[in-house]
Parts: C-alpha cells; sequence; structure tokens
C-alpha cells in the first residue's frame, strides 16, 4: 500500500501527487508499457552510482510505479525503492521523468532502503578518508556528547567524579581492515572494522548504524536512529551467527554475504579474539537531510552520534 501522497514539483509551475510504495503494486498492473532510462537529479547523481528508472503503467486510473534502483557511492549494495505517481489528464508523463525537480523532490520521501544505505555509505567514505573519528559524538547518560576522539568523558567512580579518555580515544580505523558481513536481504552486521593503535584494546569496532532523514532539525536537538534490536545488542552472537552462516554459504558455493577472498581473511582475524574486550559494539546514528547530506547543528557539527550496545 502507498502511503499518503506529496505534492512534488516537476517544473517551476506544476507539481503532482507523489507516494512511497513497494514491488508488491507492480504485480497489480496489466497489460503496461514499461519504460527504462538513466536517473537524472542532483540529488540523487551525487549521492548515487548508475541510477534507473524504470516507469511501469499508465494504469487505467492513470497512475504509475517507479522503480528506482541505485548503488550508493562507496557501496557494494544495489538497493531499489519504488514510489506510485497519480497522472491527470494534463500531466506530461515523459515531461515528469526528465525533471530534475521531480527526482530531488523524490529524494525526500525517505525511501526506506535508500535511506539507510546512504547513511552506512556516508560512514563507509567517511572512514576511508580517515576523518570519522574527529566527528563521533558519544552520547552519554548525562546527556552530554563529547567528541570520542578529543574529549575527556566523565566516569563515576566510588569516591569522586573524575574525567577519562574514552576507550576509543587516540585510536584510528584502518580502511583495509573493513566489512559489511550482510547477505542478499540486507541482514546481518552493518559494520566491522579494524582499530589502531593495539594495546590497549579494543582491536575491532562494531557499528549497527541507524539512519534518520528530516528536512530540518532542532538548533540543540539529538536525533534517535531506530532501537537496536535484542540481538543486534548482543552484538557478539550475532558476529558469531552471522560468520559462521556466511561460511557454510561460501563453502556451499552460495556467496549470499558476498564475501570476496580478502574479506574471508579478514573475518577470520575477527573471529580469532572474539570477546567483548577486543571487540567494542556501538549503535552509531546518522541524520542526513531531504537530499541526502550529513547535516548538524548547534550541538554536533556532524550527526554521528554513538551510544553503547549494552545487552
Amino acid at each position: 500500500m502507498a502511503n499518503k501522497p506529496k505534492p512534488i514539483k516537476y517544473d517551476e509551475t506544476h507539481s503532482i501527487n507523489v507516494s512511497v510504495t513497494n514491488k508488491d503494486e507492480i504485480k497489480n498492473l496489466s497489460d503496461v508499457n514499461i519504460t527504462q532510462f538513466k536517473m537524472v537529479g542532483k540529488t540523487f547523481q551525487t549521492h548515487f552510482d548508475d541510477t534507473i528508472v524504470t516507469c511501469f503503467g499508465p494504469k487505467a486510473d492513470g497512475s504509475c510505479i517507479l522503480r528506482i534502483q541505485g548503488k550508493p557511492k562507496g557501496s557494494t549494495h544495489r538497493v531499489t525503492g519504488h514510489v506510485e505517481i497519480n497522472l491527470k489528464s494534463h500531466h506530461d508523463l515523459n515531461k515528469i521523468l526528465q525533471s530534475n525537480l521531480f527526482y530531488d523532490g523524490v529524494a525526500s520521501l525517505k525511501l526506506a532502503h535508500f535511506v539507510g544505505y546512504v547513511g552506512e555509505s556516508h560512514v563507509i567514505n567517511e572512514i576511508k578518508k580517515g576523518t570519522l573519528f574527529d566527528k563521533l559524538f558519544l552520547k552519554t547518560r548525562s546527556g552530554k556528547a563529547p567528541l570520542v576522539n578529543k574529549e575527556l568523558i566523565l566516569k563515576k567512580g566510588n569516591n569522586d567524579n573524575k574525567k577519562v579518555p574514552h576507550p576509543l580515544y587516540g585510536k584510528s580505523f584502518d580502511p583495509e581492515k573493513m566489512i559489511a558481513l550482510q547477505n542478499k536481504k540486507g541482514q546481518g552486521i552493518d559494520l566491522i572494522c579494524k582499530v589502531e593503535p593495539t594495546p590497549p584494546p579494543p582491536d575491532w569496532v562494531t557499528f549497527e548504524i541507524k539512519t534518520v532523514m528530516k528536512d530540518k532539525y532542532g538548533a540543540n536537538s539529538t536525533p534517535t536512529g531506530g532501537k537496536a534490536s535484542e540481538i543486534q545488542k548482543d552484538y557478539i552472537k550475532n558476529i558469531e551467527m552471522h560468520s559462521f552462516i556466511a561460511r557454510e554459504l561460501f563453502n556451499e558455493g552460495r556467496n549470499d554475504y558476498r564475501l570476496m577472498e580478502s574479506q574471508l581473511d579478514i573475518l577470520t582475524d575477527i573471529e580469532k579474539n572474539l570477546n567483548k574486550t577486543n571487540m567494542a559494539g556501538y549503535k552509531l546514528t546518522v541524520a542526513i537531510n531531504n537530499k541526502f547530506d550529513v547535516v548538524g547543528n548547534n550541538k554536533y557539527k556532524d550527526f554521528y552520534i554513538l551510544e553503547e550496545l549494552i545487552k
């Protein structure tokens, strides 16, 4: 079923109602024209490679379904979203399907798969650039959110309160030892990455990445991503489970986790000392605007906010 339609401009004076839908709606279409073409629109072109749009329709009632497929830059996954457009007699479908304004408007519809993978791609690209550690904030129970790699955190001791470095203080990520342990359905571990130098531990960090998308954020607000599930909180068990399944399928000739030999080597290193001393687990909330860009406010220069995964 489609969500509530939203008016989206396709030129300076005309708009059309568009709503998020799903692939099942395509099954209800019959005897329709199917057209495929390259995506236009600055927002999509900025964040996605090789984006293709397939138009199914129009139906008897004038509506069409658009299937949008693209690969977020920095990611190996192709993602798919579906939207329904309600055409009136005066609408020019070809003009709409070639409009930059139209697709920049579609970007703000919160296509769930696109939003999630874009957040993950932002994190991966920051790691590759060596800049993520300078942008990570740690959400604490006191409400304060110090920069992980630049500020001390408040730790309450038995006798007094004292500030101590975060366990990741002074470390950096190794972009050559990074793995997304996810199957073709997107199930699994969002990201595991080696940290240096060690000792002291942890040697590895795993992230459950939750992406929030809004047009605007409050000046001093703290975006809250979706809650981590119980299995995500038990991140050691979760890694063990997906690592086992990934290897079993790989050995059977079914590479559902799309792992290369080099990534299997990384997985072997992770498995050697998989415990909560050597592996730290965090939920990482990434907040983006309706153009898929990471933004910030007075409190956070960039919305990359860590919370410990606690079972």
